[in-house]
């Protein structure tokens, strides 16, 4: 379903929902599912009008028979699904681990945790002005301790850059409400990377 930009009496922008046709679907950008989106959009519309709902269980369920629209999204052979499993499993064990460290605010010092290994692509140091080429393919990643991260100026400005697309694409995420806009408002002015 889409949305659409609407004014309240008092010209607040707000999103109201209209009818979506054929051909709106798309994958987000960067998205490695290869079938067409308008056909999982049309399951997940007939999921949802079969059970009320759509859950992750019931579009593996319906899934599964091998000539479903969605069957192709899957790894149906096990031995290798559980090795994509485990391999989430341990980027989820690196997200997850954290380290405390002092963050000091003017006069005062705080101490919290963050995270103890941070994920940077691994390959030369970014040129001169910081921005990233596009070039085809992935780039490979790997976790490194942060403090190294932090003490070197090239992965430094890659977390940086991270940072800031991840930003944007929350601030694309929630766009549409209206309640955070001045949040959106100090994003764009002290982040420009961030939209």
């Amino acid at each position: 379903m889409s949305v659409a930009l609407a004014e309240t009496k008092e010209s607040v922008p707000y999103f109201v929902p209209i009818r979506a046709y054929s051909g709106e679907y798309a994958w987000k950008p960067g998205s490695r599912i290869t079938i067409d989106p308008e056909v999982a959009a049309q399951r997940l519309i007939a999921i949802q009008q079969e059970t009320g709902c759509v859950m992750p269980e019931s579009v593996i369920e319906d899934a599964r028979p091998e000539d479903a629209p969605l069957h192709p999204v899957f790894e149906w052979d096990d031995d290798i699904a559980a090795r994509q499993y485990r391999l989430f499993q341990a980027h989820h064990l690196m997200r997850s681990l954290t380290v405390p460290t002092q963050m000091v605010h003017g006069d005062s010092v705080e101490t919290v945790h963050v995270r103890a290994y941070v994920s940077v692509p691994m390959r030369p140091a970014l040129p001169e002005g910081g921005e990233e080429e596009a070039v085809e393919g992935r780039i490979p990643r790997a976790y490194m301790p942060v403090q190294r991260v932090m003490e070197q100026e090239d992965y430094r400005k890659q977390v940086i850059m991270q940072a800031g697309r991840e930003l944007g694409w929350w601030r694309r995420k929630y766009e549409h409400l209206s309640e955070l806009a001045e949040l959106f408002a100090a994003i764009d002015r002290h982040i420009p990377n961030a939209v």
